[in-house]
């Protein structure tokens, strides 16, 4: 037959079993962040390299030293691809990335976007006496795509498709924008993609020697393809006396985007965004899109912190946080409640072992001031002496005293024992008082 012990003491194991298996489950299922975070940007002369440096302080300041960040120049989107998708393959838990890439140019649909950056213009450039005047002249001329790997070969090689040029027709192909600086370039020409900040693309345009050329499809490119859309170039923008462009330019422009793999820890995402949108970055960076604009360039996926981020409406206040950061803990508070009821358990034994600890000790007690009195009892029998009988009553009042004040537990008191003191005082009391009275 089961005994109320046997049952509290299953009970008790069947909880530390659970309080330790709960405890070692969500310490090995809770995210931890990675040893080292790696931005991947672009080419070290480029505008993805100098907001990779200008988002590091901020971003390191804000995840501390538990993580080290560090930039990296790479070849462009492609490379940054690659890398990024290796490294979701390989599951290394401490290294986690970040990377810039041209929108359109890669399948970032198979990331996760943090952040859109900054809009990337579609700069199709020939020299100023060149007889190219439309996008279609270009077929077999000397016109520079950018290096292998880059967002803005793979945007010019789009666009070329869309006028039924293939990029190999062109001669030089592999040379980039940046090279139109030289002196002595060989270029007729280039197709940039990138921001209107990029140090290299203004340089090339103050040279004086170059001009843009508009894009007469550019809506119907738009139409066809979700990074792209359709933008204008206003006059001037590069330069005054005389303005460059002289006309403002109707062109193309796609989005430099923050992705990352759809697993990477939370903190570093909201790191991330607090540098690009909290801090000073939009000063040094005037064309980066603003926050409250983001979501209207975003045409791919947002990572699920990004999109609380940009959307937080879309949340349900304070109690949806406190939800899912219980849904996140649930083992941890599994093992509190199991920790709770163990302590709860383990305080009642003490109090129930201290009480009766405390009631053996006042019965002893009880008996020994009983005993006090029985001798009392006995002298007196044999005593008329007034002194002395005065002397057992003050005794014997001290005695009834000491115990009423003594004897506190509930439960003694209902006792036979001390109803029997009781009655032994109070007979005690009364037989002095009378042999008192006689004599």
């Amino acid at each position: 037959m089961l005994r109320t012990t046997t049952i509290k003491s299953w009970i008790t194991i069947l909880m530390v079993v659970v309080l330790v298996a709960s405890v070692i489950v969500w310490y090995v299922t809770w995210p931890r962040l990675p040893r080292d975070l790696v931005l991947l940007t672009g080419d070290p002369g480029g505008e993805y390299y100098k907001l990779g440096q200008a988002i590091e302080a901020p971003t390191q300041r804000r995840i501390g030293r538990r993580v080290r960040l560090r930039v990296e120049a790479t070849a462009g989107s492609k490379d940054n691809f690659d890398r990024l998708i290796a490294a979701e393959e390989a599951g290394n838990s401490r290294l986690a990335y970040l990377a810039i890439m041209q929108g359109g140019s890669v399948p970032i649909e198979q990331l996760a976007t943090v952040a859109p950056l900054y809009p990337e213009y579609v700069h199709v450039i020939v020299r100023v006496d060149s007889d190219i005047n439309r996008i279609s002249d270009l077929a077999g001329r000397r016109i520079g795509l950018g290096q292998a790997g880059s967002g803005e070969r793979r945007t010019a090689q789009k666009l070329l498709n869309y006028y039924g040029i293939p990029s190999d027709e062109l001669q030089l192909n592999q040379y980039s924008f940046k090279d139109l600086l030289a002196e002595d370039s060989p270029l007729e020409g280039a197709i940039a993609t990138t921001g209107i900040q990029h140090p290299n693309l203004i340089a090339v345009l103050r040279q004086r020697k170059y001009r843009l050329l508009s894009l007469e499809i550019a809506p119907a490119i738009e139409m066809a393809d979700p990074f792209l859309r359709v933008v204008e170039i206003p006059k001037g923008l590069y330069a005054q006396n005389p303005p460059i462009p002289r006309d403002r330019v109707t062109t193309l422009a796609t989005t430099a985007y923050l992705v990352t793999s759809e697993n990477t820890n939370a903190s570093l995402i909201d790191a991330a965004l607090a540098s690009i949108y909290e801090d000073s970055l939009p000063i040094e960076f005037p064309d980066l899109i603003a926050r409250g604009e983001a979501a209207a360039w975003v045409s791919t996926r947002l990572h699920p912190v990004a999109h609380t981020y940009f959307h937080p409406a879309d949340q349900l206040g304070t109690l949806a946080t406190v939800l899912e950061s219980l849904a996140a803990g649930k083992e941890l508070l599994l093992a509190l409640a199991a920790l709770v009821y163990l302590c709860w358990q383990r305080w009642r034994k003490a109090i129930r072992r201290e009480q009766a600890q405390r009631f053996t000790k006042q019965k002893d007690h009880l008996d020994f001031l009983l005993q006090k009195t029985l001798e009392i009892e006995l002298a007196l029998a044999k005593s008329v002496d007034p002194n002395k009988l005065q002397e057992f009553l003050n005794d014997v009042t001290a005695i009834k005293v000491k115990a009423l004040r003594d004897f506190t537990h509930e439960e003694l008191r209902g006792d036979t024992t001390f109803s029997i003191f009781q009655e032994q005082c109070d007979s005690l009391i009364n037989r002095i008082q009378l042999r008192m009275i006689k004599s």
